[in-house]
């Protein structure tokens, strides 16, 4: 899913620049804290945020949760759960 605006602040960190057909792009990551958990990070408990891993959208109406590729940082216990 291509999400080109989101309602939530999130801090990107840069990662590195690539090279592709010779233009040079920055590639940038988003920041742990954007997707710790309120107990790891105070803060995101504005966001309901109780698990790490994911960015819970939900405030935009149906249960919507967004995470990294594969479920990185999440733990194995909740990509067992799709």
């Amino acid at each position: 899913m291509y999400i080109d605006s989101l309602y939530r602040v999130g801090e990107l960190t840069y990662n590195q620049t690539v090279t592709h057909f010779d233009f040079d792009a920055l590639r940038y990551t988003i920041s742990y804290e954007t997707l710790a958990s309120s107990e790891e990070y105070h803060p995101n408990a504005n966001y309901n945020q109780f698990i790490s891993g994911f960015m819970n959208l939900s405030f935009l109406g149906p249960p919507l949760f967004a995470s990294k590729n594969h479920f990185l940082g999440t733990g194995q216990k909740w990509a067992n759960k799709i």
